[in-house]
């Protein structure tokens, strides 16, 4: 869901020496500036700092633990790289309670990292339960100062403290209050009695609002929600109805401005359809992880503009009226609507929904995902299709020729003009674009016949089925309404087996591509677990494994695997950050992880980080692998795998976590958020086992090997210089860790006896106000 760089240029000695021994060799003592390439052996004179307190009272930072193993977690980075929010189990640092699953840390000017817990405790009675204070939404500001959140218990006063009472807040060091709590209660209802809101605050379990985006510092919010908390709610209000304080019906889309709550779904004739409306790419039941994919664009970077469809799609039949896009736009003289999806060949009219109860066509965008919206990231350019016929294409994509064929086809929306035109030769989904929406990447489908094979019970014999699916064919380009070019294409195959899950999966599902794109348009990074081939150039990428690819149309081989095994070796899979930047830099560099051994410095065979950084910038003089160079982040040598969390724009601070002790205070044996950042200020690295030896025998030691990529001896990391690992001691589970396990374990269970189960379970490991919080310096109550 998503922001130049201060660079303190400090220069501490790091000394490679020590004192004479007797009978022993003069060590030979080399002083070299700590932000040096030199000194550390990572690219672009990066250094390590940690950024997680060292001391986690026994918690893991930066990921998850599932079953005791680890997974990444949610990070997201400021954009000048000075603050970090990352997921937390626990508190650290400045806070000794509090909603504790993130934590924010600060840099201070002169280097070392602080941190405390991004969000206030519960209110009254409920600052002592853990499991309700747990966020269910969470949205940074830009700046990350301020944080929107969800969650089922209470955060203000005027919320009543009850066992169950949802809610969206708005919290962090900008809304400061004493004591501690959220500064503004979003779905605060805006009537006389909050007996008039369906259902009443004090009341409200197992439906949560949906958060959507808002403006960069957070002042203007949208957020959608089943629950009536409005006068305009009034025709929607007839069709809600709530049982056990849980609201069933329409949902409704709203806006937050200042303290002031809204609704956001008035249509350009200044009614409201009683069936409701929903943001435009996410709509209401969709998992949503807040990163600019998932969200679409549909709230525009600077809140200004917001897109959604009314009447919700799944009330459009009852509504008798099919689903049309609608864009919100702030003006000076307050917000107004504009029909988006418009009929520009009979002046302007709603599009009719031909044969469907949606005048927009949803496009698919990941397993069981589907979205009305694409638009550009400034929201000047919304895409939609429709099965319906309605605008010519721009002269220079045909002069003016009007959609053929069965549809359905894609339009263009220009917010400053107010018009639609068809778009030729685009359909399927669009990945990613530049700032203003001119270039942008997408996945051409088509109808393609293929054998579905099944299993005859009778026979027992495999027969094949003749279907045919619409399904993405090749992956294209777009450009300033230039016809598209094709970036790459992947193999249709002749029959899948229905039986054979990863095979059906791999078809239908694993080519949802994430991506994304320098603003302006001039290079697209994306990942995608289809074996893509371009023209007659070929990659090393098994099938189902996903990649992480660079497309820069300008240059002379434009598509490129970044994350891709050298030819001959083991592949293995990667990812880029989906809820961070996977791109830096404008394009220059792209950061990733993979078990892949991409430069002979990475020796342990699990999952590391790595940079990919174009030739001409940063350490990268001369190209040496796919028009560039590529980078070993992490150290290579922990044996436990290490996960990219996010970047700053510049790509100068790098976020990751590892278990790896990398800095001599690390010594937790729990895993860490660190920066690998350009001109950092490393704390003193505890000497490894072998320099420590030469040291005692007097052996001189030589200086680190200068930096190499991939292709050199040893990659970037000297050998001289691997980080002491940690022992491999697993840290005692906290408290919400063994709750989950022990929930997890009551759903394996029997039905009639999974009840009981959930309620020892609680009772055993949840928070209540009988196990209130500690607030000593050991952090959590056991």
């Amino acid at each position: 869901m998503s922001s130049a760089l201060t660079a303190h240029l400090h220069r501490r000695p790091l000394v490679f020496g020590a004192a004479p021994v007797a009978g022993a060799l003069l060590v030979l003592a080399v002083a070299l500036p700590a932000s040096s390439a030199l000194a550390t052996g990572l690219p672009d004179g990066r250094a390590y700092e940690q950024v997680s307190e060292a001391q986690k009272n026994g918690n893991e930072a930066g990921i998850v633990l599932n079953s005791g193993t680890p997974g990444i977690a949610y990070g997201s980075a400021e954009g000048n790289g000075e603050r970090m929010v990352y997921f937390q189990v626990g508190p650290s640092g400045e806070t000794s309670s509090g909603t504790d699953l993130y934590s924010l840390a600060s840099r201070s000017p002169g280097g070392g990292w602080k941190s405390k817990a991004a969000l206030p405790p519960g209110y009254g009675a409920n600052a002592s339960n853990f499991e309700g204070e747990e966020p269910k939404e969470f949205i940074p500001s830009a700046d990350l100062s301020r944080f929107v959140f969800a969650a089922g218990y209470s955060f203000q006063h005027e919320n009543p403290s009850a066992t169950e009472s949802y809610g969206l807040y708005r919290a962090g060091e900008g809304d400061p209050l004493n004591p501690p709590e959220a500064e503004w209660w979003l779905t605060r209802p805006a009537f006389s009695s909050f007996a008039e809101a369906m259902p009443a605050p004090g009341d409200i379990s197992n439906s949560k609002p949906i958060a959507v985006g808002g403006s960069p510092t957070l002042s203007t919010v949208y957020f959608t929600w089943n629950a009536t908390l409005v006068p305009e709610d009034a025709t929607r209000a007839a069709h809600v109805t709530v049982a056990g304080g849980v609201p069933a019906g329409p949902y409704g889309f709203y806006e937050w401005k200042e303290g002031t709550l809204t609704s956001a779904a008035e249509l350009p004739n200044g009614t409201y359809s009683p069936y409701g409306a929903v943001p435009a790419a996410t709509q209401t039941e969709q998992p949503v992880t807040h990163s600019a994919f998932s969200l679409r664009n549909e709230v525009s970077a600077d809140g200004s503009l917001a897109f959604f469809v009314s009447p919700q799609p799944k009330y459009a039949g009852e509504a008798a009226s099919p689903a049309e896009l609608y864009v919100r736009e702030q003006t000076a003289g307050g917000p107004t609507t504009v029909l988006v999806s418009r009929d520009e060949l009979t002046a302007g009219a709603p599009a009719p929904g031909t044969g469907s109860e949606t005048a927009v066509t949803p496009v698919a965008v990941a397993p069981g995902a589907t979205s009305y919206v694409y638009a550009s990231p400034d929201g000047s350019r919304a895409y939609f299709q429709s099965m319906d016929k309605l605008a010519k294409s721009a002269p220079a994509t045909g002069a003016g020729a009007e959609p053929e064929g069965t549809g359905p086809w894609t339009y263009e929306f220009n917010t400053a003009t107010d018009t639609v035109i068809y778009l030729p030769g685009v359909s399927g989904q669009i990945l990613a674009s530049s700032k203003d929406g001119s270039r942008f990447l997408f996945t051409k489908s088509e109808k393609v016949k293929i054998g579905r094979e099944e299993l005859n019970e009778r026979t027992k014999a495999y027969e094949t089925i003749a279907e045919t699916l619409t399904l993405p064919v090749s992956l294209e380009y777009s450009s300033d309404g230039s016809a598209p070019v094709e970036v790459a294409s992947w193999p249709i195959p002749a029959t899948v087996k229905a039986t054979d899950p990863q095979q059906a999966e791999e078809l239908l599902n694993t080519r949802a591509t994430f991506a994304s794109a320098s603003s302006n348009g001039g290079t697209f990074v994306f990942d995608t677990k289809a074996s893509l081939k371009s023209g007659a150039q070929s990659f090393n990428n098994s099938s189902a494994q996903n990649q992480v690819y660079r497309y820069e149309p300008a240059a002379a081989k434009p598509l490129a695997c970044v994350s891709c095994a050298p030819a001959g070796t083991a592949s293995a899979a990667a990812s880029a950050s989906q809820n961070g930047r996977a791109i830096a830099d404008e394009g220059r560099r792209v950061f990733f992880a993979t078990s892949a051994k991409l430069v002979p410095g990475a020796v342990n065979g699990v999952e590391d980080v790595y940079e990919w950084e174009r030739t001409g910038s940063g350490s990268c003089v001369s190209e040496e692998r796919e028009l560039g160079c590529t980078y070993l982040l992490s150290s290579g040598a922990s044996p436990e795998p290490t996960f990219y969390l996010d970047s700053d724009e510049a790509g100068e601070n790098v976020f990751f976590a590892t278990r790896e002790g990398l800095v001599a205070g690390d010594t937790d044996n729990a895993y860490d958020v660190y920066d690998a950042r350009v001109n950092g200020v490393p704390a003193p690295t505890a000497l490894p086992a072998c320099e420590s030896a030469c040291r005692q025998t007097g052996t001189s030691l030589s200086t680190p090997s200068l930096l190499s990529s991939g292709t050199g001896a040893a990659g970037n990391l000297a050998p001289a210089r691997t980080a002491a690992k940690k022992p491999l001691v697993k840290p005692p589970l906290t408290r919400a860790q063994k709750l989950a396990k022990a929930l997890k374990a009551c759903a394996k269970g029997p039905h009639r006896k999974r009840a009981v189960c959930q309620a020892r379970a609680r009772r055993d490991y949840a928070r209540t106000a009988k196990h209130k919080r500690s607030t000593s310096a050991k952090g959590r109550a056991k």
